[in-house]
């Protein structure tokens, strides 16, 4: 029962992911994909081919694909609220002054 609810959670989670992606026009290229398969060749002192065709073989060219998509919307989201954050700390911050200087 617990395996199969974190099933549910992480493709609801991914399926979110998707749907923010696609509504704010995120996507990762296959060179982001590439790059990131240089740098896992790169710390394992492996040849890049090498990696490259053992994340093939195992299926894991898409979960980096995925993986930096995550990255990308959540990189998105905490801009969008640190954006919406700053923007009500500054009204905020005027309706404050505004109430003290009637109180005055």
């Amino acid at each position: 029962a617990q395996l199969r609810s974190q099933a549910e959670r992480q493709i609801k989670q991914e399926l979110a992911f998707q749907k923010i992606a696609e509504r704010e026009g995120i996507s990762v290229a296959p060179e982001e994909v590439e790059a990131e398969v240089e740098k896992m060749a790169e710390r394992l002192q492996r040849d890049v081919g090498t990696v490259r065709r053992l994340l093939e073989e195992q299926g894991r060219l898409e979960a980096i694909r995925q993986e930096l998509l995550e990255e990308k919307v959540f990189d998105r989201l905490f801009a969008l609220n640190t954006v919406r954050k700053t923007y009500i700390d500054h009204a905020e911050a005027s309706q404050e002054a505004l109430v003290s200087e009637e109180e005055t």
